[in-house]
């Protein structure tokens, strides 16, 4: 095996860069970790600028008053990429507020999302969360045969379940950990029988609220890939306290300080289980433009850890985020083309989630 001193072999094919450090941990019993942002979903979830497209065409339609046409603007500015994490959130609150002048559009959405239709303007025609068309991708589904085999560890920041649902395709249970007592319960089980498992972190993820004032469910959101529809139908999507059938979203849109401070602790129990058990953490579809708590764990992970850290998704004038990122604040984290294979090194993949997990699958990893 090619001395631990010498150059990165293949740093001038990214694929191989990866290939190849995931075999050579592999010796030592360690897997990759992924990291999965909404482009692992794209073209079967809508992303955020396909919402914010479609909330600005319904508060068009409703005509906002002039002195709260900021929520329109502000909508545009997702759209077209150019927001800030604080015109997202003053958004989002903006049309959650049960007492404001949006929150019947802000529920047609949440029933839109859930088991209605939304439309969008590329043509993309989504039915519903809970709907039987809605099925995992390719990735999706070679990440649920990874976990099986245990051959990976998954961190998820998505909300559609479709990770969890590719397992159970596959006749297999699956655990979905939504924080630090899920994780410590998952680790530290004493059984003999293995179930895969996805760590939810709260990134741009809705979770159900009850519009009933009496149900506990209407303070207390829950997540929404625990929802069933008792008789199989989507439309007959019940709160899970009170039965009732008038559900509404919450979307802890990056920005809000509360979500950030739920999910450190997330992530810190990951850290403590999984930190000497991965081999790389490989990032995909995820802009992190939102989420910087999230990627200073990342990097200060793999700085600790002497770890590889890819950021896989395909190239857009965009899609550096990650890397002028590690060049700001972290700079002792260099480019894999300028490192030895033994300590924390980056390296960009500009291919698409299906492709990138397509290949590695094909390596045989």
């Amino acid at each position: 095996r090619q001395s631990l001193l010498e150059a990165q072999p293949g740093a001038d094919d990214p694929m191989a860069t990866v290939i190849d450090r995931i075999r050579q941990q592999r010796i030592f019993g360690k897997v990759p970790l992924f990291i999965l942002g909404a482009g692992v979903s794209k073209g079967v979830v809508p992303l955020l600028s396909d919402i914010a497209w479609w909330l600005k065409q319904n508060l068009n339609k409703a005509g906002a008053a002039p002195d709260i046409s900021w929520v329109t603007e502000h909508a545009e500015a997702i759209v077209k990429g150019q927001a800030s994490r604080r015109q997202g959130a003053e958004l989002f609150s903006a049309l959650q507020d049960r007492n404001g002048p949006f929150i019947s559009i802000w529920r047609d959405f949440s029933k839109g999302l859930l088991v209605g239709e939304l439309n969008f303007d590329n043509g993309f025609r989504f039915s519903g969360l809970c709907s039987t068309n809605v099925q995992p991708t390719t990735s999706h589904r070679i990440l649920a045969d990874l976990l099986m085999e245990r051959s990976a560890y998954v961190l998820s920041l998505n909300f559609d379940g479709l990770t969890r649902k590719a397992v159970n395709i596959a006749k297999s249970p699956c655990a979905v950990l939504h924080n630090k007592k899920n994780i410590y319960t998952y680790f530290s089980a004493l059984t003999g029988v293995f179930t895969p498992a996805v760590i939810k972190i709260r990134g741009d993820v809705f979770y159900a609220l009850c519009t009933n004032p009496a149900c506990p469910l209407s303070e207390a959101p829950y997540p929404i890939d625990r929802l069933h529809a008792s008789s199989g139908n989507p439309s007959d999507l019940k709160c899970p306290d009170c039965s009732s059938s008038d559900l509404e979203l919450q979307f802890q849109f990056p920005g809000y300080r509360l979500k950030e401070e739920e999910a450190h602790p997330t992530l810190w129990a990951a850290r403590r289980f999984l930190a000497a058990r991965i081999s790389a953490i490989i990032i995909i579809g995820f802009s992190g433009r939102w989420d910087r708590y999230v990627l200073q764990f990342l990097f200060d992970l793999a700085r600790e850890r002497d770890l590889l850290i890819a950021d896989v998704k395909p190239s857009d004038p965009s899609s550096d985020f990650l890397d002028r990122f590690r060049v700001t604040y972290y700079p002792s984290i260099p480019d894999v083309r300028e490192a030895p294979i033994d300590q924390a090194v980056f390296v960009r993949i500009p291919l698409d989630a299906n492709t990138f997990l397509t290949t590695l699958k094909e390596a045989g990893l």
